[in-house]
Parts: C-alpha cells; structure tokens; sequence
C-alpha cells in the first residue's frame, strides 16, 4: 500500500489523500448472513478444488502447475477461481526446492526437501 500511496503523492502531488479506513472497514467488517453463505460456499468450493488437484500431485510439480490444477479443478465445478499454492524460493517456504519430491520417509506422501506437505486450504 506504501508504495501506491508513494506513486500517487509523486505523480498528483494536488492531492489531498484522507485514510479511507472508516468506509472500507465498515463494510469488510460487517457481513450479512446471505454474504457469509456466498463466503461459506466459495470456501467449501476452494477446498475441494485443492483436493482434486492433490489428487493428481506429482514429482516434479512446481507451484504454477500446481494452481494450474486448482483452477482447473474450480473450472469443472463451474466456477471461477484459482490457488496460489506457494513453495520454493520468494516464498513463506523459502527453503523448499521449487519442485515437489516424493518424501523418502513415507513414500505415500509428499514433501519438499525441508518437510512434508499437507494440502493448506480454506476450512
């Protein structure tokens, strides 16, 4: 957000910038019960979809074709959207290679070479 206010202070200095917090957080913060059914959904939608795409997990697999699998898991389901499945480096799990390798303490499962993964989705 910094640099954005930075952009805009350097190319319209006439600006005068307010903190828009009161309005936004006013409306993130207060959800109706038929906005919290379209959230629940969406949710219950994501997580199937990283299940399908861990499903067809595979060696070698680096993070683009790993949300390539999650958006084409949301495809099928008639819906838009999408994962960010994130390993390797510029990450939060900046010490993982940036492809996935079988685990060689349970072949069954799936890791990286600094520890298992386990399918991080919404709940």
């Amino acid at each position: 957000m910094a640099f954005q206010i930075y952009g805009l202070k350097r190319d319209a200095p006439g600006l005068e910038l307010a903190d828009g917090a009161v309005v936004t957080e006013g409306c993130r913060g207060t959800k109706t019960a038929k906005e919290i059914a379209y959230m629940d959904l969406a949710n219950r939608i994501t997580k199937l979809a990283y299940q399908e795409a861990f499903n067809h997990i595979k060696a070698g697999m680096t993070p683009n074709e790993l949300s390539t699998a999650v958006s084409e898991a949301h495809r099928k389901m008639g819906a838009n959207g999408g994962g960010g499945p994130q390993f390797g480096l510029n990450t939060a799990f900046p010490t993982a290679p940036a492809r996935l390798v079988p685990s060689r303490t349970a072949p069954s499962s799936w890791s990286t070479a600094a520890a298992p993964c386990r399918a991080i989705a919404p709940t």
